[in-house]
């Protein structure tokens, strides 16, 4: 709702970001936030106590990234590791390496070198400010049950689901 509201006030925004959910996020922020304007999402891999921490960088490369022209109507972006990638189509692949987020089946869309953007390509869906999900009046999100399956699970859990109202 707030990047939706602020639109107008800023030229871009970052937000910091777990790496544990961050996928997950980007994708909900992507279909749901009505702005053409940058919108970068930033992590670390390492603590900031680590000899080699990615954080500062990448916050650094999530700043150049937002306030990059080129970066408007590309969508939810997310910024890694000299990495821009699609907030869509991004993926965590790894839970230790810095190198974790890929957008598997497309690539990224860009690299930063020296805080330029060398963009390479455009995202593959379309980023649109007319999404038909429309989150504006919603003064909490839905509940929603998560079911772990597998081959020959039993339909119990699914069930306990739906009889608890999810």
């Amino acid at each position: 709702k707030k990047i939706n509201t602020d639109c107008d006030k800023t030229d871009g925004f970052v937000i910091t970001h777990g790496t544990d959910t961050m996928e997950e996020t980007a994708y909900f922020l992507d279909l749901t936030v009505k702005c053409d304007k940058p919108v970068v999402m930033v992590g670390a891999m390492r603590p900031s106590t680590s000899m080699s921490a990615d954080g500062p960088f990448n916050l650094y490369n999530a700043v150049v990234t937002a306030a990059d022209k080129a970066s408007a109507n590309r969508g939810v972006l997310v910024v890694m590791n000299d990495t821009v990638l699609d907030g869509r189509d991004v993926t965590k692949t790894n839970t230790t390496n810095v190198a974790t987020f890929k957008s598997v089946n497309y690539g990224p869309l860009g690299y930063i070198h020296n805080g330029k953007i060398d963009y390479q390509r455009t995202p593959a869906r379309k980023h649109t400010s007319d999404t038909p999900f429309d989150v504006s009046k919603l003064n909490e999100l839905p509940k929603v049950g998560i079911v772990y399956n597998y081959a020959n699970a039993s339909d119990l859990p699914a069930k306990a689901l739906v009889d608890a109202g999810y």
